[in-house]
């Protein structure tokens, strides 16, 4: 009796070419978006970067720039399938809490894929001084109306404000 092979030869390879990685896939790349370029001091500010195109990198804990206090608060990773094209993206969410009014610039950030790096945008967030801060300096006993923001997020340490 004979069989042919044909059938299981072309399923065979049809698994293969949906499961395997494409060799056309799309070169990994990064934005970075704030969700409001206007605060007030003592208001929190969200930044996302987002690397689509690789299931993850070494990105920044913290980013220094002075006059903001900017932590990493969570990471998230999400997949998208289109006509059995699989997209995934990794978003790295920051909390950002302007310390004193101004116009500061978040410089770009080295995201590291693999042997690759790339660069997030240059963003810019303008910061007004809070209507109801006082002028006199602020220490640990001249603010008894302080507020306590915490952002928890799961698997990650609480990060605190005092404002």
């Amino acid at each position: 009796m004979y069989h042919s092979t044909f059938p299981i030869t072309i399923l065979l390879v049809a698994l293969i070419g949906f499961s395997a990685p494409s060799v056309l896939a799309d070169s990994p790349s990064v934005t970075a978006v704030l969700n409001s370029s206007e605060a007030v001091v003592g208001e929190t500010v969200q930044l996302q970067i987002r690397l689509t195109g690789a299931r993850g990198a070494d990105a920044p804990e913290n980013i220094a720039v002075d006059g903001l206090e900017i932590h990493r608060t969570g990471t998230s990773q999400h997949f998208e399938m289109n006509n059995f094209s699989v997209t995934s993206s990794v978003i790295y969410d920051y909390t950002i809490m302007p310390l004193k009014p101004g116009t500061f610039t978040i410089p770009p950030q080295m995201i590291r894929v693999g042997s690759n790096s790339l660069r997030t945008p240059t963003l810019r967030l303008n910061v007004a001084d809070s209507p109801a801060r006082s002028t006199r300096s602020m220490s640990a006993i001249s603010f008894p109306n302080a507020m306590l923001r915490a952002i928890v997020r799961w698997g990650n340490r609480p990060t605190c404000w005092i404002t």
